[in-house]
């Protein structure tokens, strides 16, 4: 039988666990690296991708192959101001940079790799988490000896539209069909309450992971989860504990006259350096007095057959290292707070998250801030996010998916309702038990971007939705103008963010809707009215209200995949048409590419759209030639 699990696609690690009926609690499912927990590292190894732990063992052999801490990338693009740290640390040596601009009219980021005798590529972040997932699935599927069809994949609560749908891309491209993408905080609150049948009480969720941080306030219900607020920082994580002992590291290095920010130390060292300062933040997070730092560098010109055994961390060196960076998690922790009006005292439990809240300050931290009693544990951090959506995983009615054009289907079709082709007969997995009711809240507001680019919110910061239902919610309404008197159509485009211009890049284009044959009489400040909402997975949808007239849209992130899909079926139509045979061959190539493409799922949004530009440019190209071929020929003739 086909299975459904839950994945927390981690920066660090990533978890997969499976949800059985009659079975008390998830199971975290053991991968083929021997352990629960799968680094969330790619290296290209002998031609091919290799991930977890024979990654992060790999990296040292082939460092300009290596690629970690990825999903601080993906969905962001290259100008934003979160990531630029993130770029600097990882280009460390500037002829072969790491992160790099993607190409002209593309978005995101790209990460290059170097292997040997090779030319360098690109890749983006979407590909990798994708290649992450699919490794993930094989995993699965060799523990469960059945096939994995399903999952339920989790992201930080901070995560914008562009990175959650970035995430719902990687899931398909690896394979599964996405039930659902939860926020980590939800996922570990389900967890917590499958514990503890019956709770009532309000909780804070503080998820500190390898990259990011969320704090999240619930009111538990029994089976009924209300988010209050939420905040944090989708850049700050376990990751910057291991650069703040890594620089600490180097320093005291100096005693052996090693310069290691000079620009010819090999990345290999940079690695290594990184690998071992994560052993050492692990060990003294076990409470030991002190660590050791050891390695032994035999490729570098100033370090070689050296063998560096004196550098000594202690507990208190560390936590001084680290104490601003808790420091700050306690701010955003009281921010949240704030926000909820609410004083830790009203906070029945705390619950704690994520592979970073093993450092022993963190936790001193929040026992002083609420009480010893009230900071728990209970189950596993790094297990907790995946079993709570395996659970969710078991509730679902599960889906579907068209081998021709790869849309999402109710289980009991016969007939894919958007190509028409007839379904394949495949066993779907069984869900049990009742579905948790969740209401989460969106964390930046979503606003329209006026002609001059001021933006006016339409959906605040904190709007309340339930990601378990796909109904929409309440309708939200702004009112715009008309720009000038007889204008044809109008471009409404949508940015998410807090920043007042659309041309800041804190704020993140999401999509636009496009309003046409206005009347023609229309006139300069006439009212337009947009009304806007959005279900449970974050669909936007409307209408543009114009006079009497309404003119529907829908802000559905992934919808460039249906416009290139009708772009792809009128180009098999044309080529019927087209005789001339140099132009149908371009266009015949062109139409296979977008197929293997769209099939494969290795482009964006962005790309799709170019693809489908060039698809209608290569169309209209080969026509012309068709017809200006049929026109010459009585010329020639004659």
């Amino acid at each position: 039988m086909a299975r459904a699990i839950g994945i927390d696609l981690g920066t660090t690690n990533t978890v997969a666990a499976i949800a059985r009926q009659g079975q008390a609690f998830p199971q975290a499912l053991i991968m083929r690296d021997g352990g629960v927990i799968k680094r969330s590292a790619l290296t290209f190894y002998n031609g091919t991708w290799v991930s977890g732990q024979l990654a992060e063992e790999t990296s040292v052999i082939f460092p300009d192959c290596y690629i970690e801490s990825s999903k601080r990338f993906i969905g962001m693009n290259f100008d934003d101001p979160r990531i630029q740290e993130d770029i600097r640390r990882l280009n460390i040596q500037s002829q072969r940079p790491r992160v790099v601009a993607p190409p002209p009219g593309e978005s995101g980021v790209r990460f290059c790799v170097y292997p040997p005798n090779r030319a360098p590529f690109f890749i983006s972040p979407i590909e990798v988490a994708a290649i992450i997932l699919r490794h993930v699935k094989e995993d699965a599927e060799a523990a469960l000896g059945e096939p994995v069809t399903h999952a339920v994949i989790t992201v930080p609560a901070y995560f914008d539209a562009a990175q959650i749908q970035a995430t719902h891309e990687a899931g398909e491209a690896a394979g599964f069909i996405v039930q659902h993408i939860i926020e980590e905080p939800l996922a570990a609150a389900l967890a917590f309450g499958l514990q503890e049948q019956n709770l009532h009480e309000t909780d804070l969720v503080y998820d500190f992971g390898g990259g990011t941080l969320d704090i999240t306030i619930l009111k538990i219900n029994g089976n009924k989860f209300l988010e209050i607020t939420k905040g944090g920082d989708n850049h700050l994580g376990g990751n910057d504990f291991d650069s703040r002992l890594k620089q600490y590291v180097v320093k005291q290095l100096t005693a052996f006259g090693l310069d290691l920010d000079a620009s010819d130390t090999p990345v290999a060292i940079h690695y290594s350096l990184r690998q071992q300062c994560r052993k050492v933040k692990e060990s003294l997070s076990q409470l030991p007095k002190e660590a050791i730092f050891k390695t032994t560098w035999k490729d570098h010109p100033r370090a070689n057959r050296i063998l560096i055994d004196s550098v000594t961390v202690t507990l208190e060196e560390y936590e001084n290292i680290v104490y601003d960076l808790v420091d700050k998690t306690i701010m955003l922790t009281q921010e949240v707070l704030r926000k909820a009006q609410m004083t830790p005292t009203q906070i029945d439990r705390v619950l704690l998250i994520g592979g970073s809240t093993f450092t022993p300050l963190v936790r001193e931290r929040l026992r002083a801030m609420f009480g010893k009693d009230k900071v728990q544990i209970g189950i596993s951090p790094m297990q907790a996010v995946a079993c709570g959506a395996a659970h969710f995983a078991l509730s679902l009615p599960h889906e579907q998916k068209c081998s021709f054009c790869l849309s999402e289907q109710d289980a009991s079709n016969v007939v894919c309702e958007v190509c028409g082709e007839f379904l394949i007969d495949e066993e779907l997995p069984q869900y049990y038990g009742v579905r948790p009711e969740m209401i989460s809240t969106i964390a930046k507001t979503i606003s329209i971007a006026t002609d001059e680019g001021h933006l006016v919110p339409v959906i605040k910061a904190g709007y309340q939705y339930s990601p378990t239902n796909t109904q929409t919610s309440h309708i939200e309404r702004v009112n715009l103008y008309i720009p000038a008197n007889g204008v044809h159509g109008l471009r409404i485009p949508f940015y998410e963010g807090e920043a007042a211009h659309a041309s800041d890049n804190a704020n993140h284009f999401l999509g636009e809707c496009l309003v046409k044959d206005l009347p023609a009489n229309i006139q300069q400040g006439e009212q337009v009215l947009v009304e806007l909402s959005m279900n449970g997975d974050r669909v936007l949808t409307g209408h543009v209200r114009v006079r009497s007239a309404l003119y529907p849209f829908s802000l559905d992130f992934d919808q460039w995949r249906g416009i290139l899909l009708d772009a792809i079926n009128e180009a098999r139509f044309a080529l019927e048409e087209i005789e001339d045979p140099h132009a149908h061959a371009r266009l015949d190539a062109l139409t296979k590419r977008s197929e293997t493409l769209l099939a494969n799922h290795n482009l964006d949004s962005t790309q799709g759209r170019l693809l489908k530009e060039e698809l209608h440019h290569e169309m209209e190209a080969a026509k012309k030639e068709d017809n200006d071929e049929g026109v010459s020929k009585p010329g020639n003739a004659g």
